[in-house]
């Protein structure tokens, strides 16, 4: 029993290369999705912003602020 666990151990169920090569589909396969989930992002962005654009047009306010949606912060001056 002892040998068996050892040759076991020894040999793996899965050969070097096609392991590599599993290794490198799943590396390819992450790419993909954050590219996907950038695209996503930036359409998205770009949907806010031109809404946000679009509002401020609407109206007749000339103060008219653009919140970004990260930091928090405003496109607006402060008057002293």
């Amino acid at each position: 029993m002892l040998m068996n666990d050892v040759v076991d151990w020894l040999i793996p169920d899965i050969p070097k290369d096609i392991s590599l090569q599993i290794h490198k589909e799943k590396i390819l396969l992450v790419d993909l999705f954050m590219k996907e989930e950038q695209g996503k992002i930036r359409f998205l962005e770009r949907r806010v912003s031109a809404g946000a654009k679009e509002n401020c047009s609407r109206s007749n306010n000339n103060n008219c602020t653009k919140a970004h949606p990260r930091s928090g912060h405003t496109n607006s001056t402060k008057s002293v």
